[in-house]
C-alpha cells in the first residue's frame, strides 16, 4: 500500500497545530507499515518541504512544554532540508523541532469540510 500523496499532505497540515516534526514520521509509518525507513524519510521530506514551499507550515526549534511552545526562530528551507537529512538540530532533553500552520495554512485547512477532513485520517482515527 503506497501512501496517498494528497491525503498525507493534508494530514500533516491538520497535525501541525503545533506538533513535533516526529509526528510526520509516525503518521507515515501508520499509513504504510511496509515502507522502509529510507522510503519513510523520503516521503516525510517531500511532504514537509511541499508544505513549507506552499507557505502552509513553518518549522522551528523550541523547548519542551505542556503549553504551546514558544517560537525561537523559524528555520529557512536550507536548514529544514538539513534537519530532514538528520544533519541539523534534533529533538533532545531540552526541546524539539516543531512545525505549525502559518496563517495561510490555517486558512487552507478551514477550506476542508468536516467530511473531507475525516477522509484524510485512516478509519477509526478522529481529527
Amino acid at each position: 500500500m503506497a501512501i496517498e500523496t494528497e491525503r498525507f499532505k493534508w494530514l500533516l497540515l491538520s497535525e501541525a497545530a503545533p506538533e513535533t516534526l516526529a509526528i510526520a514520521y509516525w503518521w507515515a509509518k501508520q499509513l504504510d507499515p511496509y515502507e522502509t525507513l529510507h522510503e519513510i524519510e523520503a516521503i516525510v521530506r517531500d511532504h514537509v518541504l511541499a508544505l513549507v514551499d506552499d507557505g502552509l507550515v513553518e518549522v522551528y526549534w523550541a523547548k519542551w512544554s505542556a503549553e504551546v511552545p514558544g517560537k525561537r526562530g523559524t528555520f529557512d528551507r536550507r536548514e529544514i532540508e538539513e534537519i530532514l537529512r538528520g544533519e541539523g538540530p534534533s529533538d533532545d532533553a531540552e526541546g524539539a523541532v516543531w512545525f505549525r500552520r502559518t496563517e495561510e495554512g490555517e486558512r487552507r485547512l478551514q477550506t476542508l469540510t468536516p467530511d473531507a477532513l475525516k477522509e484524510i485520517y485512516p478509519a477509526g482515527w478522529k481529527p
